[in-house]
């Protein structure tokens, strides 16, 4: 921006630049170090062309007919092949609450026959 300012002293700068200079790292940061690559036009005609393949991938699948499930299907599959560490990726562990006694007592008080 520095060379721009100096070449071009009485011109406004472009609104790309600006995005660039004063909002990108901003950006970049806040949304977990993901570019700028999907936010533009291009980003999204990749995207829509990639979800058509996996639509006509999974749309001939006879395992289930059902509308939702084939889009969780690509849905799936798209989240898997931008995040791939997500492939080798454990839950994580959720610990089941003990049920005591006086839980017990506590919950048969609100049953009422």
């Amino acid at each position: 921006m520095a060379h721009f300012r100096a070449t071009f002293p009485g011109e406004n700068i472009p609104i790309k630049m600006h995005m660039l200079e004063d909002h990108a790292v901003d950006w970049i940061r806040f949304n977990q170090h993901i570019g700028f690559g999907l936010m533009g036009e291009q980003g999204a005609e990749s995207i829509h062309a990639r979800f058509n393949r996996l639509c006509q991938t999974y749309c001939t699948v006879s395992s289930t007919s059902h509308p939702v499930e084939k889009l969780k299907y690509i849905m799936k599959e798209h989240l898997l092949s931008t995040s791939p560490t997500l492939i080798t990726a454990k839950p994580p562990q959720v610990k089941e609450p003990k049920i005591t006694i006086t839980h017990l007592h506590h919950l048969s008080s609100f049953y009422v026959p």
